[in-house]
C-alpha cells in the first residue's frame, strides 16, 4: 500500500510539473497573440487617421487654360 501511494504521488508530481510547463508555453503564446493584436490595432489606427485626414483634402478640376 506505502509503494502503491508513493508511486500515485510521484505520478501527481509528473502531471503538476507538465501542466506548469504546459501553462508557461499557453502564457507565452497568449503573450505573443496580445503582441501582435496591439500591433495591428495600433497599424489599423493610423491608417485610420491617415485615410480621414486625406479625405479632407480635396482636388479642384484644373479649368483648361485659354491661349492668347
Amino acid at each position: 500500500t506505502h509503494v502503491r501511494e508513493q508511486d500515485s504521488y510521484q505520478e501527481l508530481k509528473k502531471k503538476h510539473a507538465d501542466l506548469q510547463k504546459h501553462a508557461r508555453l499557453l502564457e507565452e503564446r497568449l503573450q505573443l497573440y496580445a503582441t501582435a493584436v496591439n500591433l495591428l490595432s495600433r497599424e489599423l489606427q493610423a491608417v485610420t487617421e491617415r485615410t480621414e485626414d486625406t479625405a479632407k483634402v480635396r482636388f479642384m478640376p484644373r479649368r483648361p487654360r485659354q491661349l492668347p
